[in-house]
């Protein structure tokens, strides 16, 4: 094997083995991503020369720029709403009751409670 072996060398050919196996696992690991990256790029790549192809394209059609998706805005346009604070305060809304326990108490309460009143009471 040369110098960088760690390995005797009547044991070149299982280190030439080890070596294969862990590139094998190395391609089976990094390959689906790397798949999907390409297909990301390709598909953005043909999308945008889609847009400006001068008879068929979204331009010429009167079509919206393709975007990238985001995180902050939904399909239609609203933003996303990404509060726990108001789902909790729409189900109280509805008539669900609210259950603060700490060690020392449970309390049932209809209307919502900021975290750090909570914490208040317990010292």
């Amino acid at each position: 094997m040369g110098a960088f072996s760690i390995l005797p060398s009547h044991l070149s050919g299982v280190e030439i083995w080890v070596g294969r196996i862990f590139l094998l696992l190395a391609l089976i690991t990094f390959g689906p991503w790397v798949l999907v990256l390409a297909y990301d790029l390709l598909l953005y790549v043909w999308r945008s020369a889609e847009y400006e192809f001068p008879v068929l394209g979204g331009r010429a059609r009167g079509h919206q720029r393709p975007r990238a998706p985001t995180l902050k805005e939904r399909p239609d346009g609203h933003r996303r709403q990404f509060s726990l604070a108001k789902k909790t305060q729409r189900k109280l809304d509805q008539g669900h009751r609210l259950i603060i326990s700490d060690s020392k108490r449970t309390t049932h309460e209809t209307g919502a409670r900021a975290p750090y009143e909570h914490n208040k009471e317990s010292r």
